[in-house]
């Protein structure tokens, strides 16, 4: 088996705040934000295929060689079966001297998230000197959230017949998201009019899709129709740190 997880992600955002003074603590502030959030998973199981035959017996002599799944069985429900993309069709666990179909299942999920909206800012000043300063800052804003989701299954034949299997199911939603970030800081001043600085911060998403979860959004209706109710209800925290250059102009 394999399992991949893979996200990105984009911070864009301009703010309007009080000018930085000395002996000024904190300073308020108000901006637009854009967050580009996206996710991609993968999960992959190969083995050999094994079934049992229509009479039950497979002791040596009796086992009859029409063990497997026909093209029929996993095409026959339109909207819930899986649509063939090549090959003979069917899967079999054929009897000696031909070895057992291996199968490869794969499931591909892909989550992506586009947040727009106005946030609040704060920047605090613990402590000053004439060479350095510490504080902190703190950004927060609920935003417009544009989700899209889909789950993409592969069902292949690696010997023998090589049928090759494939459903995919897609779903968006609008919903409100929520995006805060918490930070520290500390600067040094190398002249009048620039500064170096570092800091650590930390970023936590909520109202969002994400790619794990849209594997359980798989639905089936009583008309056999099998679509993608997407999730969008997720969390995300991330962390690091930061390093650069403030250039300041009169």
């Amino acid at each position: 088996y394999q399992v991949r997880y893979t996200s990105d992600l984009q911070d864009f955002d301009i703010n309007l705040k009080g000018r930085q003074q000395s002996g000024r603590l904190l300073r308020f502030g108000f901006g637009y934000r854009n967050i580009q959030f996206n996710e991609g998973g993968l999960a992959a199981l190969r083995g050999s295929f094994n079934t049992v035959d229509t009479d039950g017996n497979e002791a040596p002599g009796f086992n009859d060689p029409n063990d497997g799944l026909s093209n029929a069985a996993l095409t026959a429900v339109p909207g819930a079966g899986l649509t063939l993309a090549s090959g003979a069709g069917g899967f079999f666990e054929n009897t000696a001297p031909t070895a057992p179909d291996q199968l490869l299942f794969t499931s591909a999920t892909s989550a992506t998230n586009q947040l727009n909206g106005l946030q609040a800012t704060l920047d605090a000043t613990f402590l000053e000197s004439e060479y350095f300063s510490i504080g902190g800052y703190a950004k927060a804003g609920v935003y417009h959230n544009r989700s899209r989701g889909s789950v993409t299954e592969s069902y292949r034949d690696l010997e023998n017949g090589l049928s090759n299997y494939s459903r995919s199911r897609s779903d968006s939603k609008d919903r409100a998201a929520f995006a805060g970030n918490l930070g520290i800081t500390g600067t040094v001043f190398l002249r009048d009019n620039l500064r170096l600085f570092g800091g650590y911060e930390l970023m936590y998403l909520s109202g969002v899709a994400l790619a794990p979860d849209q594997a359980g959004g798989l639905r089936t209706d009583l008309a056999n129709v099998t679509s993608l109710d997407l999730q969008s209800n997720g969390k995300a925290l991330f962390h690091g740190g930061r390093i650069g250059f403030e250039i300041l102009f009169p």
